[in-house]
């Protein structure tokens, strides 16, 4: 590959990473994992005791790590799938000036 192409696609990856650690941090403040039977729920405090959860993150897991996990990771790879889905068509450059 080509290290232009290279350079945009850990552009796309870094920008993919940011989004995920954004949505997971505010996932600690508000309401943003889909729970089954409560809607939205909070992922609780890393630090307390992560045993005692009955909510099911995603409707996979009822651990809280990877209610994490899968929250910093769906984000994140829908920003990088959009992102490399669009691609910018360059425009076709008109020469007027007289030779």
């Amino acid at each position: 590959m080509e290290p232009r192409k290279i350079h945009k696609l850990v552009r796309i990856i870094k920008i993919g990473a940011i989004t995920g650690g954004a949505v997971t941090a505010l996932s600690f403040l508000i309401n943003l994992v889909p729970c089954t039977g409560q809607g939205l729920c909070r992922l609780p405090n890393p630090f307390s005791n992560l045993v005692d959860t009955v909510s099911e993150y995603y409707g996979l897991s009822n651990n809280p790590i990877t209610g994490l996990a899968l929250q910093f990771l769906v984000p994140a790879i829908l920003v990088i799938a959009v992102l490399v889905l669009i691609k910018k068509k360059p425009n076709k450059i008109v020469d007027f000036t007289k030779k």
